[in-house]
């Protein structure tokens, strides 16, 4: 019981010992601690002051990509930041645990590496659209299956808000690595809207009095053109096939397909062209050899009939 009592007495003074000289070398550090921090404290508030500056710099140039201007403001206050940070520990004599965790990161980054490649990737592929810049804020793009207008571009992600009102997070890789089409890069859209006709009717006269009604309408592009081509001899109508060029963004393009279609059968109304119904012609090639089958038939469904009565 003695021996046990000796142990936590020495254990007791070895702790008290302990935390006295911890507690010198704090008190005897406090002014280093608060130059450090202030130091800190002016390398955060240069790092800041140092973003805005390059903000307001490259917003006045020609350089117009938003991301790139964001992206190097962020990434010269996160490195003045750091340098402070090293002058702060350098103060509080913690030079050797600054290069430990240094060498320390660099085995961590290799792992995380391979645990965060998914993000590692999307951010490489933010990094590379910031730079090539394929598309701006505004702009409307079709891309991994989503159609929609450009909110943001991120580092991680893109934000793009589809024709419901949805917004979408798309990871940049699938930006980076899918078939991206820019609507709003050329400033016009093609569309197309078929028509069939009937047999009887002229095609050249239908595609006359098409073209000329489409012509009246606002909102189409005179160049290129308007054109209807015959596209199909279809199995109960001739098929028409009518282009025309939009200013897109900026036209509804539902509003604009249904006036289309509209002036169609309106122009072939006028000019007294018929649309046909879907048919089909059933063709017999030996009645006289099926006439026993259709009789028998026929006294078949009158004996059910009589007794159903």
């Amino acid at each position: 019981m003695n021996e046990i009592s000796n142990v936590f007495g020495q254990s007791t003074e070895l702790i008290g010992d302990r935390l006295a000289t911890w507690a010198t070398v704090l008190v005897s550090n406090i002014p280093n601690l608060i130059v450090a921090v202030a130091v800190l404290f002016v390398f955060a508030y240069i790092g800041k002051l140092s973003a805005r500056i390059v903000k307001s710099r490259m917003g006045k140039s020609k350089f117009n990509n938003d991301i790139m201007i964001q992206l190097a403001a962020k990434s010269l206050q996160i490195a003045v930041l750091f340098v402070g940070t090293f002058f702060a520990l350098s103060i509080v004599n913690l030079d050797k645990t600054v290069v430990s965790l240094l060498a320390g990161l660099g085995v961590a980054g290799i792992a995380l590496g391979f645990a965060f490649q998914d993000i590692a990737s999307n951010f490489m592929s933010g990094l590379l659209l910031a730079i090539r810049s394929p598309f701006k804020t505004g702009d409307v793009i079709e891309v991994a299956s989503v159609t929609g207008t450009v909110r943001s571009l991120r580092l991680r992600d893109t934000e793009v808000e589809n024709f419901s009102g949805q917004t979408i997070y798309i990871p940049n890789k699938d930006v980076m690595g899918g078939n991206l089409t820019n609507y709003s890069m050329d400033r016009g859209r093609k569309m197309e809207i078929p028509v069939g006709i009937s047999y009887e009717a002229s095609i050249d006269e239908a595609q006359k009095v098409i073209l000329e009604e489409i012509k009246k309408m606002d909102g189409i592009l005179k160049d290129p053109e308007p054109t209807c081509h015959c596209d199909e001899l279809g199995g109960s109508s001739v098929n028409l096939i009518l282009r025309v060029w939009i200013h897109y963004p900026g036209t509804d393009v539902l509003q604009t397909k249904s006036e289309l279609l509209k002036a169609c059968k309106r122009a072939l109304d006028r000019a007294e062209i018929g649309i046909p119904f879907p048919m089909r012609t059933l063709e017999f090639a030996n009645l006289d050899q099926i006439k026993p089958h259709l009789a028998s038939w026929e006294q078949s469904d009158n004996h059910v009939h009589e007794q159903t009565q």
